[in-house]
C-alpha cells in the first residue's frame, strides 16, 4: 500500500494533479488524463476498469468517491477520503465480492475509534450499493450490521438562549438570525454571497447536498442585504469579521466560542439548524421543516429533530 496523500485528498488512487493537469500514475508512469476534473476521472475509470485491482474494496471506495465528487461539498469529499483511508489496509488485496457481514462485523468490533468506525461502515455500505448496480456484488454485505453505540446529542436551544447568543453576536448576531430563520448549515452561510440575492428573496444551493432553496424574503434576511449593502467594492460574501475578511472555519469558531462565553449559553453553532428544523416542525409540520432543511426524506428530518421535542400526551382520564 502506498503512503497517505497529504494533499489533494479527495482523489482516488493512482491519480496525482500537477501544474494544473491530472495524471494516472502507476510504477512510475505519469500518464496525463485531462486538465478538467471531470474528464480526468472518466479516463481514470476506463484505465481502472483494465487493472488488476479493477474490483477491489479499495477501488470500489475510489469509484463511489469519484463518482459523487462533483455533487458534494470539499469538506465531505475530504472526510470520505479519510474514511477510505482507514478502511483500506483493512480489506487490501480482497475484492469486494469476497467480502462477508462476518468481515464487517469485525472490522467494527477491532476499530478502537467507534463513531468513526460507524461512518467507515456507511461509507462502506453506500459504496456496495452503487456496485450492485454494475453486477460487482449481488448483496451489500453491510446490511443488517448494527453500528455502535453512540451518545445522541439532543441539545435544544431555548427561544431565550437564542435570543442572548444574537445580543452577544456583535459581527455574528445577523449571521445567527439568518440561520435560525433559514435553518443553514454554518458552511452554506459564510460562504452566502451579495449575488444570492434576488428580487424574490436568498437563492441558496446547499454545498453538502446540491439542493436549491428560494428561501422568501424576511425581517432576517432583509436585515443581511442591508449589512452588506455596504461593503468595499469586490468584497462578495454577505458575512464578513471584523477586518472586513471573509470567515474562514477556524476564525468562525473562534469567534462564536467568544460569542457562546458573553451570552452564557453553551451549545454549538449546529444546534441553531437543529432548533430551527425543531420549532419549523413542532409549529408548522414535518413536511415543512424537510423543506426548510433541503433532506431528501421525511425520515432524516426526523431523525434530526427526534430527541429534541418535548412529546405531551394527554392521559387517557
Amino acid at each position: 500500500m502506498g503512503r497517505r496523500r497529504k494533499t489533494n485528498k479527495h482523489l482516488p488512487q493512482r491519480m496525482q494533479l500537477k501544474h494544473g493537469a491530472y495524471y494516472y500514475v502507476h510504477k512510475n508512469k505519469w500518464t496525463k488524463l485531462s486538465d478538467d476534473y471531470s474528464l480526468a476521472i472518466k479516463k481514470w475509470a476506463e484505465i481502472e476498469s483494465t487493472s488488476d485491482r479493477a474490483r477491489s474494496v479499495s477501488a470500489m471506495l475510489d469509484k463511489y468517491i469519484a463518482k459523487h465528487g462533483d455533487r458534494l461539498a470539499p469538506k465531505t469529499i475530504q472526510g470520505y477520503s479519510m474514511s477510505a483511508e482507514n478502511i483500506k489496509p483493512a480489506f487490501a488485496g480482497i475484492n469486494a465480492e469476497e467480502v462477508t457481514p462476518a468481515m464487517i462485523a469485525e472490522y467494527r468490533d477491532n476499530r478502537s475509534a467507534k463513531t468513526a468506525a460507524n461512518r467507515e461502515i456507511a461509507l462502506l455500505s453506500a459504496a456496495f450499493n452503487d456496485v450492485i448496480e454494475l453486477g460487482w456484488v449481488t448483496v451489500n454485505p453491510c446490511r443488517g450490521i448494527k453500528k455502535n453505540p453512540t451518545k445522541k446529542i439532543d441539545r435544544y436551544v431555548t427561544d431565550e438562549e437564542l435570543e442572548e447568543l444574537i445580543k452577544h453576536g456583535k459581527q455574528l448576531a445577523v449571521l445567527i438570525e439568518v440561520g435560525y430563520s433559514t435553518g443553514l448549515r454554518k458552511s452554506d452561510l459564510i460562504n452566502l454571497k451579495i449575488g444570492d440575492f434576488t428580487d424574490e428573496g436568498l437563492v441558496v444551493t446547499n454545498r453538502k447536498t446540491g439542493y436549491k432553496h428560494l428561501f422568501e424574503w424576511s425581517p432576517a434576511l432583509r436585515k443581511a442585504k442591508m449589512q452588506s449593502k455596504y461593503r468595499p467594492f469586490g468584497l462578495e460574501r454577505v458575512f464578513v469579521n471584523t477586518k472586513g475578511k471573509p470567515w474562514t472555519e477556524s476564525s468562525f469558531n473562534t469567534s462564536w466560542r467568544r460569542v457562546k462565553d458573553r451570552a452564557e449559553v453553551e451549545c454549538r453553532f449546529h444546534d441553531i439548524r437543529a432548533k430551527a428544523l425543531t420549532d419549523a416542525k413542532k409549529k408548522i409540520g414535518i413536511e415543512y421543516a424537510q423543506e426548510l432543511a433541503g433532506h431528501g426524506s421525511v425520515t432524516t428530518t426526523e431523525v434530526y429533530t427526534k430527541g429534541r421535542l418535548e412529546n405531551r400526551v394527554k392521559p387517557l382520564r
